[in-house]
């Protein structure tokens, strides 16, 4: 039972967090972001989602280029009905595929 509940406990911490990884974002597609090797996340109203860098700075959607790295960071505080409309993709680093490898992509 000790084991049962421990184990309970590190499958819900995921849930409880306020920003979950997407880990690296190739493209969107409707309203499903598409990840690595083809994966799609859905989340409702992703292409009219708001955006932000690192320093929390707002990013205009028509200047995003893909791939970057990415994070959703959810408003717990709000019932369940509302998160979907104020879900903020926090995006971490730009990358450009040269030579068929990623690099990370300078600041200007």
């Amino acid at each position: 039972m000790k084991h049962l509940l421990i184990c309970l406990i590190i499958m819900a911490l995921p849930l409880m967090a306020e920003e979950m990884s997407l880990g690296m974002v190739t493209g969107i597609k409707g309203n499903s972001f598409i990840l690595v090797d083809g994966l799609e996340f859905s989340m409702p109203g992703a292409s009219m989602g708001r955006y932000i860098d690192e320093n929390n700075q707002a990013v205009d959607a028509a200047s995003i280029t893909f791939p970057f790295t990415a994070s959703l960071i959810v408003n717990t505080d709000l019932p369940a009905h509302m998160r979907a409309q104020t879900t903020v993709v926090k995006i971490h680093k730009f990358y450009d595929v040269v030579d068929g490898r990623l690099v990370e992509r300078k600041s200007p």
